[in-house]
C-alpha cells in the first residue's frame, strides 16, 4: 500500500538496547502506528521545547533591508 508524501524529510538513525527496542515494538503494534511515526513524534515533541535562539545569546538578529 502506498502512503502519501509527508514532505521534505531527513533520515535519522540510532541504536538502542534490545530491551527498549522490544518494548517500543510492542507499544507501536498495540496502538497501531509505525516505529518511524513513533520516533518522529518523540523527536519533534522534544525539539519543540528547545529555544535555539537561546543557545546563542550573544548573537543578535540583523535588520532586514530592502
Amino acid at each position: 500500500m502506498a502512503y502519501p508524501s509527508k514532505g521534505d524529510r531527513q533520515q535519522v538513525s540510532t541504536r538502542i538496547s534490545r530491551s527498549y527496542y522490544e518494548k517500543m515494538n510492542e507499544y507501536v503494534e498495540a496502538i497501531g502506528i509505525t516505529k518511524n511515526d513513533f520516533i518522529h513524534d518523540l523527536i519533534v515533541d522534544r525539539l519543540e521545547e528547545i529555544d535555539v535562539a537561546a543557545l546563542h545569546p550573544d548573537q543578535e538578529e540583523l535588520p532586514l533591508t530592502a
